[in-house]
Order: structure tokens, then C-alpha cells, then sequence
């Protein structure tokens, strides 16, 4: 029986690597406060050692970043993935984890002026302003605008 995710030997290394150094440095410092010496301390510590379930990962990608689709915070006409580090387990950072609604591609927007307002119009009729904010919809040569509250 397999219990949890397995995780790629390179990430374990890294992080074991890590967590032993801080270990033993808080083995002395506990020594240190108890007045007593650290090596018997370490000598225990370092025989209870876990060892997770590894796999291989050389010749598989390891994919950390998430892959939820945003609009780029400079641009918001522009989409890209968020591509912030994200849970071990998961295919999405703690900010995207729950969300569902995604773009699963790219619109097509053509751009065209109106009024000298930069406006642009996507595959299916509707018009966004360079926010990405929706502003109505086109039928045939007429804009339709959206009413806003």
C-alpha cells in the first residue's frame, strides 16, 4: 500500500540535504542550553531516518509551476500561465488551486478603433477595451454596449 504522492529523487535530495544540516544544528543547540554534550544526541537522531517514496525523475519533466491561465499584470490583454512554484501533489499554486473557470485557449482578438478608443474584438463577437474588460458585443457593423450598474 502506497501512501501519499511520490516525490522525484532530486527534489528529496535537495531538501534532505537541508533538513539534516538544520537538524544537527539544533541538536548542538539544545545541548548547548541542557549543558550536556551534542554527540550523543546526534548519534540518536541520525539513526531515526525516513526515507519517503522516490522515483526516478530523470526522464520525466518535473513540472512546479502552476499552469492556470491569467492575464499578465502589465498587460491584461495578454493571457500566460501564473506560473508561481506551486503544493507538492497539485497542479496549481495555493491562489489558483480551487478556481475552475480557465481559458483552455488563446482568443483570437483583432484590434480596432472606435471613437479613438482602442477596442478589441475576439472570435465570437465580443469587445473588450485594453483591460480586458468586457464592453458589448458586435453584430454585423454595430457595437452593442454592455450597461454597467
Amino acid at each position: 500500500m502506497e501512501l501519499g504522492s511520490a516525490i522525484p529523487s532530486i527534489l528529496w535530495d535537495a531538501f534532505e540535504e537541508a533538513l539534516q544540516t538544520n537538524m544537527l544544528r539544533l541538536a548542538k543547540d539544545i545541548a548547548t542550553t541542557l549543558g550536556k554534550p551534542h554527540h550523543p544526541l546526534m548519534e540518536a537522531i541520525k539513526k531515526q531516518k525516513v526515507r519517503p517514496y522516490l522515483v526516478d525523475s530523470a526522464n520525466e519533466e518535473i513540472d512546479i509551476a502552476c499552469d492556470y491561465i491569467c492575464q499578465r499584470p502589465d498587460a491584461p490583454a495578454f493571457l500566460q500561465p501564473c506560473a508561481q512554484a506551486i503544493l507538492w501533489g497539485f497542479k496549481r499554486c495555493p491562489q489558483h488551486m480551487y478556481l475552475e473557470k480557465e481559458v483552455h485557449r488563446f482568443p483570437v482578438l483583432k484590434r480596432v478603433e472606435i471613437n479613438d478608443e482602442p477596442l478589441f474584438v475576439a472570435e465570437d463577437g465580443m469587445v473588450y477595451d485594453g483591460e480586458y474588460e468586457s464592453k458589448g458585443r458586435i453584430v454585423g457593423k454595430r457595437i452593442f454596449y454592455e450597461e454597467k450598474n
